[in-house]
This record gives C-alpha cells, structure tokens and sequence, in this order.
C-alpha cells in the first residue's frame, strides 16, 4: 500500500506543472543547443575549406616560379626533389610535374592510391583539366583533400602579357584536410559534449527556476483549498513585486474580506437564531392560548347549545302536553299558535345544530380515509332521486371523479348542500313541454388542485350578491329566494370545508342562464402516499339508484 502511494504521489508530480515545465526548458535548451552547434560546425566547415582552397592556389603558385626552369630542361632528378621536400612540410599528399603533354616528369606521395586516379591509361601521363581551380576529393583510404592543376610558365615570361605567355608544363599538387578532418571531429565531439552538459546542468537549473514559479502557485493553491475547507485565517507570504506577488496580495485581501463577511454572517446567524427561538416560543404560546381558547370555545359551544336546547325542549313539552289535554277546548286560533311555536322550536333546534356543526368545521377536522368521490356522488344523487324526479331534473357527472383520502362525512355533506341548493333554485319546468332541467357535476384536474364544478339552470346570483351569499346568515335579494326555506348556514359550512383542505369557493354565472359554483381542494392535503397505496386496491361497485343520473 505504501509502494502504491507512493507511485500514485510520483504519477502525480510528473502530470505537474513544475515537471512539465523543467521538461520544456530543459528540451527548449538542448535543441536550441544543438541547433548553435551545428551552424557553428558548417560556419566553420565553409570557412576551413575556403581557407584551405585559398592555401593551396596560393601554395601551387610559389611552386610554379622555382620550378619552371627545371620543366624547361626536362630536369626529372631536380623536380623530384622539389616534391620529395614539400611532401612531409606543408602536408600535402602529393605532387606531380608533368609536361604540356601531361607527360608525368617527377611525382611523390604520402601514402598508396593518391595519383592512380589521375593516370591516364598508359600510366605515364595525367589528366589536366579544370587549371587553376580548387576542387575537393577523398579517395576513401587518405582522407579529403584539396586538388588542384596549375599552369608552369616558362622562365623569363613574366614580362609578357599574361595572355601570351608560353606554357612550360604543369604542376599537381594534393593538399591534405586530414588534420583539418579530425580539428572538425573534435570539435564536433566538445560541442556534443558541451550541449549535452548543458542539458545535464538545465535538469536542476530548470526545475529550480520553475520551482520559483510553481512554488507560490502551490501555496496559493494549498491556501484556497484550506479556505474552502473554512480556515479564514489562512494566508499566503508575499515577498515578491511581480505577478505572483499581486496575486498573493489579491488572495490575501480576498481571505480577510471573506473572514470579515463570515463573522458577519454567523453575527447574524445567530441573532437570526435567537430571533426564531423567540418567535417559536411567542408562536408555542399563541398555540397553548390558542387551544386553551378553542377547548373554551368548545366548552362554551356546548354550554350554549345545551342551555338553549333545555328551554327550547321545555317549550315544545309544554306545547305538546298543552295540545294533549286541552286541544279540544282550544280555539282554531290557539291551535294555530301551538303550531307555531312547535314549528319555531325545531327551526331553532336545527339552527343550533347548524352552528355547532359549522364550528365544528372550522377547528376540528375528521380522521381521513379513503374515498371513492365519484360513487359518494352518485350516493347523494341517488339520496336526493325524489325531489330531482319532482323537479324534473337530471343530474350529469363528468366522471369518474377523483379519489381522494379526506373526510368522507364532509364531503359527502358538501356535494349534498351544493346539489341540494341547485335542486332548490332552479324553478320547475311547465309539465305540458315535457322539458327537464339539468345539473352537472364536473371535476378539472389541475397542477396542485382539484376544482370541481356544479352548474345548474336555476335563477342565477345577481353579481352584487357573488360574494355576500358566502357569510353566514346571508342570503341573496330576490323575491324567489324568499320563498325558499333556508338560513343562510349552507353555503357558510360549504365555504369552511373547502377552506379547510387549503381550497376556496366562489360562483360563476351559467349560460344562458343559472349558476356555476365552483370550489377547490389542494392535493397535498387531499392525497397522501397512503391514499395513493389505498386507490391501487378494487373498491367495492356502488348501486345506482335510479332517478336521472347520467
């Protein structure tokens, strides 16, 4: 494992920048070395040879003076020791004397093979080509050198012109590079070595001078990472006036602006947290007076209801008992009175229970369960089939509508009141026509909401009256509403249900005529994953009783 990290911790600083870097210097280096030594070499190269091109007309031509009276006479013995003596002084690897017939007359060489190539092919005479001009050969076995054929002139020509001078013989001469062939090895060889050490003394130099880059870009980088880790208090040395040495200074005052905005934050983190301590605490004791007030509210609520239910029960006993012993002495008038006190007396009754109920909405709510709205619907229908049939009116649903997990008492009391009230409102059609009326009940899946709709044909709401019908013992201003029995509860305890599963309800008008009251229940309150398990299992098929329903 320690071998293994360990090569995980090389492979890592040799992706890095400072080793990428000291490896581009260090090649950057070593080729413009090698570039700089060899153009060193060829300068030197062209230069050597035109030197040495330059010795050897300048070495042909003093040969040519002393040597011309001797290729006048023919003087084999005297020009032989000419080439015999510049052999081993001036290394040359050979020279040769030959006549204006090419006619070799003396020749002398420093080693075998220099003069064979230049042999004609009667092996006694030479070629001459090519006077006065400098040429390079290398016969593979001496080495270079330089060759050159120069014309002799004869002696006491000097004073012609150079063009009419006449011609006594020719001379040859091979001027050895050998030494200037292994000066150029050498040479060769010092600057290999001296690139090479260049590149040797580049590694460390290089790593050392990106070190000095690299090295403050890591610690900015390990100072960032230690600040992101949440030490504030980390910074870097600035000792530098360049770049790196801004960027530090930048970092710095980046760190200490950072560290001041967090102490600032967590100030208030923590006044914020002791804010919401308190206000939870205010809101725990609004909660502790707030049901401290509803348990009175409740205990008040019943109170009422059971002192306004004695005196009112009180009543209708004495009424009763009063018709049974003296309802026959009783005049027309005194029986009509009784009736109506016992008629008051259940209105009141019902009203009180109306309250109760109301109340009971607004601060208390069922344990939910299942439900199948589409057949509590057609329940309610088929509960209300005789006073439909009575109306002529059929009853649509725009199903199946949704399943949800609430109350099923109370939303089986809010579709009840909400077709109850269409049924009421909506005045008979003449029995000659054989018309009927309809109400229809529809459900809108919406992205966070159900809104469901129940539209009927009946006298409509006056715009003025859209809103108002919604309070408590508020009715709508129309003589046909007077001669409908009711409260002004319904619509009320309608309201709060809907309120209470985080909905609203409102009315539409109808058209042509008639209304469309309108009401919503939230999903996260009517839908739970336990609601969802629930819908996934088959639910029992509900009769329809006849009796309009589509």
């Amino acid at each position: 494992m320690r071998m293994r990290n360990l090569w995980t911790q090389l492979l890592r600083e040799a992706r890095g920048l400072q080793c990428r870097s000291t490896v581009l210097l260090t090649i950057v280096v070593a080729v413009a070395t090698g570039l700089t030594g060899a153009l060193y070499l060829r300068v030197s190269t062209q230069l050597t040879l035109a030197r040495a091109q330059v010795h050897a007309l300048d070495l042909v031509r003093v040969l040519a003076v002393p040597s011309s009276e001797a290729i006048r006479k023919q003087d084999r013995q005297a020009l032989l020791r000419i080439a015999q003596e510049l052999i081993p002084g001036d290394r040359l690897a050979y020279v040769v004397f030959a006549d204006t017939s090419g006619e070799v007359l003396a020749a002398s060489q420093s080693g075998v093979g220099q003069l064979s190539r230049w042999w004609l092919e009667d092996g006694k005479r030479m070629r001459v080509s090519s006077l006065g001009r400098p040429r390079f050969t290398n016969d593979g076995g001496r080495g270079p050198c330089v060759d050159i054929v120069y014309p002799i002139e004869a002696a006491g020509s000097q004073y012609l012109p150079i063009g009419r001078r006449p011609i006594a013989g020719f001379i040859r001469l091979g001027l050895s590079l050998s030494l200037v062939d292994k000066m150029l090895a050498t040479a060769t060889r010092q600057i290999l070595g001296i690139g090479v050490g260049i590149v040797l003394l580049m590694v460390p130099l290089g790593f050392e001078v990106v070190r000095q880059i690299v090295a403050p870009i890591n610690e900015l980088s390990q100072a960032a990472e230690a600040l992101a880790a949440g030490d504030l208090d980390r910074r870097v040395r600035v000792a530098r006036a360049d770049e790196i040495g801004r960027l530090g200074e930048s970092f710095n005052k980046m760190a200490a602006e950072l560290s001041r905005s967090h102490g600032e934050l967590t100030a208030l983190n923590v006044d914020l947290e002791r804010r919401v301590a308190d206000r939870t605490e205010q809101l725990a004791a609004s909660n502790r007076r707030l049901r401290v007030e509803m348990n009175e509210r409740e205990e008040f609520l019943r109170a009422v209801s059971h002192d306004l239910h004695a005196p009112l029960r009180n009543i209708k006993g004495l009424a009763t008992m009063l018709r049974r012993k003296a309802g026959a002495a009783l005049s027309d008038e005194a029986r009509h009175c009784l009736d109506r006190i016992e008629h008051n007396v259940r209105c009141e009754l019902d009203l009180i229970e109306e309250l109760l109920e109301l109340s009971r909405v607004r601060c208390q709510r069922d344990a939910p369960q299942r439900i199948d709205l589409d057949a509590e619907v057609r329940g309610v229908v088929a509960q209300l089939a005789f006073e439909l049939e009575k109306k002529r009116i059929d009853v649509t649903i725009d199903g199946p509508l949704p399943r949800l997990y609430a109350s099923r008492r109370r939303l089986r009391q809010l579709f009840q009141n909400l077709i109850d009230n269409a049924i009421k409102y909506t005045p008979a059609p003449p029995e000659r026509h054989g018309a009927r009326s309809t109400i229809r009940v529809s459900c809108l899946d919406r992205d966070s909401e159900y809104e469901f709709r129940i539209a009927d044909h009946g006298i409509g709401v006056r715009e003025e009256d859209r809103n108002s019908i919604f309070a408590l013992f508020n009715r709508a201003r129309v003589d046909y509403v007077s001669h409908v029995p009711g409260r002004g509860v319904g619509l009320a305890y309608c309201r709060g249900i809907a309120q209470s599963y985080g909905g609203r309800m409102w009315v539409e008008p109808n058209s042509p005529s008639g209304s469309v009251f309108c009401f919503t229940l939230e999903k996260a309150a009517v839908c739970s994953t336990r609601a969802a398990s629930a819908a996934s299992e088959p639910l029992p098929e509900t009769e329809l009783v006849a009796g309009g329903v589509a």
